[in-house]
């Protein structure tokens, strides 16, 4: 009989949301979710999650016995991505299947039966016995996704090695899944909070520059430097007026600080201008920054056992948006959000792409919503004139370009993900970028472009200027 809850979970979750779901419990939780869906599936077989904290084999105990067999299934949990460098969780996999089949302790359940069923009110010692089961089959559990080296090695020092064949099965994440949806969809809703931020980071996915091409942006993002921008800085970056030389290497002087500071300022509940060029990576940012939040509210609704009024997460929208009639403090939170979430942040992206006349008016509103929210404000806008005629009501900070080092970092962690024989060109590139490293503004977006044109013309020609960039990445995605 299908369960009528398959239906509404196929619904209202993607697969991707549903496998974050599984890859955010706790073991401990994940494993008592694991035994309910063994009972629903196995419902006369004795299952037990292995207690102690001895434990290096299997971590639920299935038993399959009428009157003429018994066979004993052993569960290995693997939480998180499998990796498959040296002393990785590959070996660990390998020793926890070791134990389980090498052990010559062990005794058939047959020879013991009695006393288990005995001792099944006696948790201690029913344990006890549990450890001492010969296994038939084990299954390795597989909750989140296996790296290419991975899955290599676990092919050739166990799948395709005969002492563990017909013995040994390894279930996947999407196969996990599958398992659940169609025997324990209750799963997912009872981690509807948890689905519903999913949501929200999977359209966060979806907006970011690479989502397009299955990116994610925890794959690429480079962590960014940021500076207090002085006023003198400020006056002439509204005009374009290019700084004197004293006038740099004061600014040099200034403090500079890492992507993780802006976290700081949030808990504070600061209000600051972020500024930039040009896709030097303000949006992204503001999307990195929404990303992270979330994913610490999950895990507080998950490993702290918060419920959902109890957890605080950013509210991301664009200046355009919020300038509109109909959005204001007491809808916002549910026209974008859908639920009265607790606001930590709110996050306005685009302060330069609305009309000038719009400028005060906007960041008041938002300045009300943030107090209102007792929350951060972040705002982010590309230079312009009279910017410095704003105030100091915002604190006012600037996006660096890229030094050489987080560029090459970038197109690394790109050509990973696009390119087989990324190492090859990527030392080409580096060399490349090393001859233009003072002509061309190290920039997120213009790293990309080059990487583009660099693709779309087999790695040959490299632009000379930022100009040329703009002109041939045109030309390479028309």
């Amino acid at each position: 009989m299908v369960n009528p809850l398959t239906k509404k979970v196929k619904d209202e979750f993607n697969f991707e949301t549903r496998k974050k779901i599984l890859m955010n419990m706790r073991e401990v939780d994940f494993q008592k979710h694991f035994k309910s869906l063994l009972e629903r599936i196995y419902p006369n077989d004795i299952i037990e999650i292995r207690q102690g904290p001895d434990e290096y084999g299997k971590d639920i105990v299935r038993i399959a016995s009428d009157k003429m067999m018994s066979q004993v299934y052993a569960y290995i949990v693997k939480m998180g991505n499998i990796r498959g460098q040296v002393n990785s969780d590959v070996e660990n996999i390998k020793k926890q299947i070791d134990i389980e089949l090498k052990s010559k302790e062990k005794v058939r359940y047959e020879e013991i039966r009695e006393q288990i069923e005995e001792a099944k009110i006696h948790k201690a010692e029913f344990n006890v016995l549990l450890n001492k089961l010969q296994v038939n089959f084990i299954f390795v559990i597989l909750v989140g996704e296996l790296s290419k080296k991975a899955k290599e090695k676990l092919t050739k020092e166990v799948m395709d090695r005969d002492v563990y064949s017909g013995v040994v099965q390894f279930i996947s994440i999407k196969e996990l899944d599958e398992l659940f949806v169609e025997n324990y969809p209750e799963v997912y809703l009872e981690n509807k909070n948890i689905a519903e931020l999913q949501k929200i980071i999977d359209k966060i996915e979806n907006l970011h520059y690479l989502g397009k091409n299955n990116i994610s942006l925890n794959d690429y993002f480079v962590p960014p430097r940021i500076s207090h921008l002085s006023i003198d800085e400020l006056a002439r970056q509204g005009t374009g007026e290019k700084l004197s030389l004293e006038e740099i290497m004061e600014n040099i002087k200034e403090s500079k600080f890492g992507y993780s500071h802006l976290f700081h300022l949030i808990k504070e509940k600061k209000h600051i201008l972020l500024l930039g060029n040009r896709g030097i990576g303000k949006t992204t940012i503001l999307q990195k920054i929404t990303q992270d939040l979330l994913q610490n509210a999950m895990k507080e609704l998950l490993n702290e056992g918060k419920n959902i009024d109890e957890v605080s997460i950013p509210l991301y929208i664009s200046a355009r948006e919020l300038l509109k009639e109909d959005i204001d403090q007491d809808n916002i939170r549910e026209n974008i959000l859908g639920y009265p979430y607790k606001i930590n942040v709110l996050l306005v992206d685009g302060l330069d792409e609305i009309s000038r006349d719009n400028i005060d008016k906007l960041i008041t509103k938002a300045k009300n919503i943030a107090y209102s929210f007792h929350s951060g404000l972040i705002i982010t806008s590309r230079y312009f004139k009279d910017i410095d005629n704003l105030g100091n009501s915002l604190k006012k900070y600037k996006l660096l370009d890229f030094e050489f080092s987080q560029a090459i970092d970038l197109v690394e962690k790109i050509l990973k993900k696009k390119t087989k024989n990324f190492s090859r060109i990527l030392e080409q590139i580096k060399i490349d970028l090393q001859k233009l490293e003072h002509q061309i503004p190290m920039f997120p977006l213009s790293i990309l472009m080059i990487i583009e044109i660099l693709e779309s013309n087999n790695h040959h020609e490299l632009p000379s200027s930022i100009t040329e960039i703009y002109d041939r990445y045109i030309e390479a995605i028309l």
